[in-house]
């Protein structure tokens, strides 16, 4: 198995440009939970406030773990199933991004009732 250099810069190609859409998702879903929980409440914002660096770790760990992709590519870019799997990466890729955002939801639900109200 040799990778290509064409291989390479196909597979950062996909998955940096779609790694942009796959941060902005997870975001959206943490800022309206905190918009939905806060409801004007200074407490409340305070609260989420102090759950923030909690957030960036997290958000560190979803993009390390976004980084598996790289090796899944490549190993199916040189394979005989190379056409198959760039008609079939926009796929995973969602896959990928409803399991990130089940697993945030679980861990927005699990830090919201980790703290006192």
């Amino acid at each position: 198995m040799r990778f290509e250099r064409a291989h390479i810069i196909d597979a950062f190609r996909f998955w940096e440009t779609a790694r942009g859409a796959y941060n902005l998702i997870l975001l959206t879903i943490v800022v309206a939970a905190a918009f939905l929980d806060i409801g004007g409440n200074i407490n409340q914002a305070m609260r989420w406030l102090g759950l923030l660096p909690g957030f960036v770790v997290l958000a560190v760990v979803a993009n390390i773990l976004y980084c598996a992709a790289y090796p899944v590519d490549l190993l199916f870019q040189t394979s005989q199933f190379r056409a198959q799997w760039i008609q079939a990466r926009w796929f995973v890729w969602t896959l990928g991004v409803a399991f990130s955002v089940a697993l945030a939801l679980l861990a927005l639900f699990g830090m919201a009732f980790a703290l006192p109200f």
